[in-house]
């Protein structure tokens, strides 16, 4: 793959960069086919950086379109993710398949206790011996599966705790030597393209009044550029024209108002940002935290989600789903936000939709009853991988087609869409799930869009 000098000569500040990418086969013959996956970062070298667009024309070029949001020297890096091969057998030979993790099952009375392995299925009846859990008005067909315990029946399952090592078990076991080696090994994968990086000037001066901007309100347009980092802590939004709060400014814009966090660590991690003001109440092994100030009249609750990902044992009986939990709530001075992603990496395309589908109605439910509640839908960003294997069940390809398949269900409902991928792709940092610094600007956007 080759990167290509675009309109890179007399960049002015506040101008697009566009480059292009031309892919070639092991034969040095141009492609005439896209789907190729990248990673584009134009950079100053130090802590100011912005991600690039990439557009796929199908016929083995791409466009990448860069915000100029600075003067100086600029470099231009991408990086191939995945080629169509390994993005096409992600897609038709590895999502579709179920049970790609599992969990340790308790089953629990008074004198005894039994372990069992769990999974998700998509579908009842799949199997005879087994326990099966569902949730109609949160999974539709899908269940959540155990195997029966020797002696103890299925309503004593007590605690549930994911195998880790069963995501890589079981891509081991799917994924062939062959394939693994081709297409998740170098120079396959996370590949700098030649040509990279491409050097450039960015000359004059800042033709754009960041003040023009839209406020931070439901069903914005998604730009040609999400923004740019000026200093490594600093975010400049072009979504929308995004504040920056201290605490005492954050807890005024939420005076009064019950929050509710409903997904993974990633929201979680907002709340720590509150909780020098506020009142710890409620814990329970991480997967309820609920935040109370008497001084601003506000609560912030996070919940995990049930089925989940995590390190600790979670109480079964006491998980709550998504769509149960929008049900529930009586008042309607609220603001919800939802992680839909790092949680169901590791489900079928058909059992994540359905529990999307589910989630989209229960929030419809809830914008009925409640006009003025604030839903926001927030995005996945890249994450680390420190095994060859962590490429194939928890790809960042993966991640970014569920933050796609996200923003298309819930469009044009008046829900707000707080997309954080490319402020993540784009810090100086290493992608991890958990980035601490870029986690202090998405606090900034999703009050931005709470006090416009």
């Amino acid at each position: 793959l080759r990167l290509v000098s675009g309109n890179h000569s007399d960049i002015k500040q506040g101008e697009i960069v566009h480059v292009t990418i031309e892919t070639y086969d092991s034969r040095n013959m141009r492609k005439n086919v896209g789907g190729d996956f990248f990673f584009a970062v134009m950079s100053n070298g130090g802590n100011v950086s912005t991600a690039g667009r990439v557009a796929d024309h199908m016929n083995g070029t791409y466009s990448v379109h860069f915000y100029a949001g600075w003067n100086g020297s600029a470099s231009i890096h991408v990086i191939l993710v995945h080629p169509r091969e390994a993005v096409h057998w992600l897609k038709t030979s590895f999502l579709p398949r179920e049970r790609r993790i599992e969990w340790t099952g308790i089953f629990s009375n008074v004198t005894t206790n039994e372990t069992s392995v769990c999974y998700v299925s998509g579908s009842t009846g799949s199997a005879e011996d087994v326990c099966e859990f569902g949730n109609r008005n949160s999974l539709g067909n899908t269940v959540f599966v155990c195997e029966k315990a020797d002696s103890l029946p299925c309503e004593t399952l007590t605690y549930t705790r994911v195998k880790k090592s069963s995501l890589s078990d079981a891509a081991e076991k799917i994924v062939s030597e062959y394939e693994v080696d081709y297409l998740f090994k170098g120079p396959h994968i996370m590949t700098k393209l030649a040509g990279s990086p491409l050097k450039l000037e960015i000359q004059g001066r800042h033709d754009s009044n960041f003040d023009n901007l839209q406020p931070c309100i439901a069903e914005l347009p998604i730009p040609i550029s999400d923004g740019f980092w000026i200093d490594g802590e600093t975010w400049q939004s072009l979504v929308c024209r995004a504040r920056h709060f201290t605490l005492q400014q954050a807890l005024e814009c939420l005076r009064g108002k019950s929050v509710y966090l409903l997904g993974d660590s990633t929201v979680r991690m907002w709340q720590n940002f509150f909780r020098v003001n506020m009142t710890r109440t409620m814990s329970a092994a991480g997967a309820h935290r609920l935040l109370t100030s008497d001084e601003y009249n506000v609560s912030i609750l996070f919940e995990f989600p049930a089925i989940r990902i995590g390190s600790v044992w979670s109480e079964f009986k006491n998980d709550k789903y998504e769509s149960d939990v929008l049900d529930s709530l009586q008042s309607c001075n609220i603001i919800v936000t939802l992680s839909l992603t790092y949680h169901f990496e590791s489900w079928t395309n058909r059992s994540y939709m359905e529990r999307l589908h589910h989630v989209h109605s229960a929030v419809q439910r809830l914008m009925s009853r409640c006009p003025g509640a604030i839903v926001i839908i927030k995005s996945s960003h890249p994450r680390e991988h420190t095994t060859r294997y962590s490429h194939v069940h928890s790809s960042d390809w993966t991640l970014f087609q569920m933050n796609t398949i996200t923003r298309k269900m819930f469009s044009g409902m008046g829900v707000s869409f707080l997309d954080v991928y490319d402020m993540s792709l784009s810090h100086y940092s290493v992608n991890d799930v958990h980035m601490h610094i870029p986690a202090r600007q998405q606090i900034d956007l999703f009050l931005s869009f709470v006090c416009p």
